[in-house]
């Protein structure tokens, strides 16, 4: 008998009575797995592109959102030599700038 699933945008629904661990994880999945919806099925020029003013693009998002991942659960959290906590506005900025070769998939996958 196949076991039912459970709709991942209910994870922090039913996370709410867990300890903050928990609630924090479930949250955590519930927006990446968002994120990652929109991107799906996206050729990598129309996540590239631009619709408003600011340097936000939905693939430079994906790329936003690992890097700041990264930087606080790495260097935060558990640093090893060599980690470089980002802390300016440049480096905010750049971190959504593509570079050539960087794709959609790439980018989910990190």
């Amino acid at each position: 008998m196949a076991h039912p699933t459970i709709d991942p945008a209910l994870g922090p629904v039913l996370a709410r009575t867990g300890d903050e661990r928990a609630i924090l994880d479930a949250f955590l999945d519930f927006h990446r797995a968002n994120v990652l919806r929109k991107a799906r099925g996206l050729t990598d020029a129309d996540a590239a592109r631009r619709l408003v003013p600011s340097l936000t693009t939905l693939a430079g998002l994906l790329k936003h959102l690992t890097l700041v991942e990264g930087n606080w659960f790495r260097c935060l959290f558990a640093p090893e030599p060599g980690d470089v906590y980002v802390t300016s506005q440049a480096d905010a900025d750049a971190s959504f700038t593509l570079r050539p070769g960087e794709t959609v998939e790439a980018l989910a996958a990190a």
